[in-house]
């Protein structure tokens, strides 16, 4: 970017009377990006770009609701604790069969 704003430093003089910093970024990122796509490119990096602040905010919003939850109990927990339940009940009917 900033070798495209230097070639296309006189240029500008010659156009114009005073362009800021960000319209030169502008200029310089169409004239690099080829005019007829500049607008498909900027709209492509904006929609990455959405996608990744999405990401990392989901990301933390889940990091944050794990550190206030107290201990979670894991997937193997919850699987030996449904095993137990299933063994109890087995055992209530069995014990209900020979009474």
């Amino acid at each position: 970017m900033d070798v495209e704003m230097d070639l296309q430093r006189a240029k500008i003089a010659n156009e114009f009377i005073s362009v800021d910093g960000a319209r030169r970024q502008a200029m310089a990122f169409i004239q690099l990006a080829d005019r007829s796509n500049a607008l498909q490119l900027i709209t492509r990096y904006l929609s990455a770009s959405r996608r990744v602040y999405e990401v990392m905010r989901l990301l933390l919003e889940l990091q944050d609701r794990h550190r206030k939850q107290p201990e979670a109990i894991t997937p193997a927990e919850i699987t030996a604790s449904e095993q137990r339940t299933k063994s109890a009940k087995r055992t209530a009917r069995r014990t209900t069969r020979a009474e």
